[in-house]
């Protein structure tokens, strides 16, 4: 059985797991059943809560401490879950208690990152990783790896070598440099945020053909607007040309001519689309 609990912090989510956990543990007249069971969190500090809270649910439960509310819960959850009698389940917990803290080493409640690396080791050879199997949170070395990875396909993949293609072309047209390495490490950092979880999901019904039949429109509308803006500038300029202002008496030597003369100097495409 595989069971994920999720809510928010402090709605309770550690006694939803420990009873459930215990509801597992005490379910059978099996006093070792616990060590079947494997109960998973993120973080270290949330696994060491939950086997301080397993412990104490046991002592409580063999000795039918249950005047505390979660206490009363956790009995009548137990009770429903295993057919038993209050003195059954205490006498399961005692016996549970008992061997659990002589095997304390069985207790399979940890971290995902720790079970992950306990399962990995006896095959790092054979998966060459490092023996130490080092935790890391250098997301970096991941994003160069994604990116290497990708670019490695140029050339052998022909929808991403048509991708590459078109993204170092737009590069060049943006004036930045072509390498599109440092551009495709900053989209990663962009689709690890949570606003792009919609349009992610509106990309994956796309496949590369219709992505960049999107992508040509779209630079075909950029280039139309940018030749709609270069007009303006160049008419505005051809009027001024015929007034009879001398540049020495525009503010700082240029004034309304530099609105005109910025839009007038865009450059032109450098391809077609």
């Amino acid at each position: 059985m595989f069971k994920v609990i999720r809510s928010s912090a402090g709605a309770g989510k550690t006694h939803a797991l420990v009873k459930h956990y215990l509801g597992l543990c005490l379910g059978t007249a099996n006093t070792t059943a616990y060590r079947q069971v494997l109960a998973l969190t993120f973080t270290n500090k949330a696994a060491s809560e939950m086997r301080e809270r397993a412990v104490e649910y046991l002592r409580k439960l063999s000795a039918l401490d249950l005047e505390e509310g979660h206490m009363a819960d956790v009995m009548q959850s137990l009770e429903a879950t295993s057919g038993a009698a209050h003195e059954e389940i205490a006498r399961r917990a005692d016996a549970v208690l008992r061997h659990m803290l002589h095997h304390y080493g069985d207790v399979a409640i940890s971290t995902i990152d720790a079970f992950t690396r306990r399962v990995a080791r006896p095959f790092a050879r054979d998966l060459r990783l490092d023996q130490s199997l080092r935790m890391t949170t250098d997301t970096g070395w991941y994003h160069d790896l994604a990116v290497d990875a990708l670019i490695s396909e140029a050339g052998t993949n022909e929808e991403v070598t048509r991708l590459l293609v078109q993204a170092c072309e737009q590069l060049l047209e943006d004036d930045a440099p072509w390498d599109p390495a440092d551009r495709l490490r900053a989209l990663i950092h962009e689709l690890e945020k949570e606003r792009s979880i919609k349009p992610l999901e509106a990309l994956s019904r796309l496949d590369a053909h219709s992505a960049m039949r999107i992508a040509k429109k779209l630079l075909e509308a950029m280039r139309a607007e940018r030749e709609r803006i270069r007009g303006v500038g160049q008419a505005g300029l051809q009027f001024l040309s015929g007034v009879d202002v001398s540049d020495g008496a525009w503010a700082y030597n240029y004034g309304i001519r530099s609105w005109f003369s910025k839009p007038a100097s865009i450059r032109q495409d450098l391809g077609q689309p």
